[in-house]
């Protein structure tokens, strides 16, 4: 089959050079939640709190397992292309980010770059590569905010943010 570009993103977590979105998100179950809130009212080093710890060790195995299980989906997928080219992207930052922290911690993203790169048809860009902002009709250099989701240039090309930028990275 034909090669592919990865775009990662915040919101729509993989953007595919095809046009395709996928999110990888691993939803915290109500349960864990309420095991953390527990936890935080008891006695530390009580009983009960080893108990409610343990349980909450327990939720946490699961959802990770649950994240593993869908990197694990989704790079089998992507098994199937000639070549697949995605971007070394600073994930650990989008932590930091304000109000994408929760996002990225609950998606699966970091086990993806981390699959993809032990593939031998997987080809990893450097972080620093203009992907988003290179015209592949001119040529041109454009920059964008984050908030514009169209890249548009003055040749006349105009494309998705994201697909542009998957698929740029197959020209690159």
């Amino acid at each position: 089959r034909e090669p592919i570009g990865l775009d990662f993103g915040i919101r729509t977590h993989v953007t595919v050079s095809d046009g395709r979105e996928w999110s990888l998100v691993v939803k915290e179950p109500e349960s864990h939640k309420r095991l953390q809130r527990k936890l935080n009212r008891q006695t530390k080093h009580s009983n009960n709190y080893y108990r409610t710890l343990d349980k909450l060790n327990r939720s946490y195995e699961r959802l990770s397992n649950k994240k593993i299980e869908a990197a694990n989906q989704f790079v089998a997928t992507l098994k199937k292309h000639e070549t697949i080219v995605f971007q070394d992207e600073n994930l650990s930052g989008w932590h930091k980010t304000r109000g994408f922290g929760r996002t990225v911690q609950h998606s699966a993203m970091g086990r993806v770059k981390a699959k993809l790169k032990l593939l031998d048809n997987a080809v990893m860009l450097d972080r620093f590569l203009p992907t988003t902002q290179y015209c592949p009709e001119c040529g041109s250099l454009n920059k964008l905010d984050l908030s514009t989701r169209v890249y548009s240039c003055e040749c006349g090309y105009s494309e998705a943010r994201d697909v542009h930028a998957a698929r740029n990275m197959l020209v690159f």
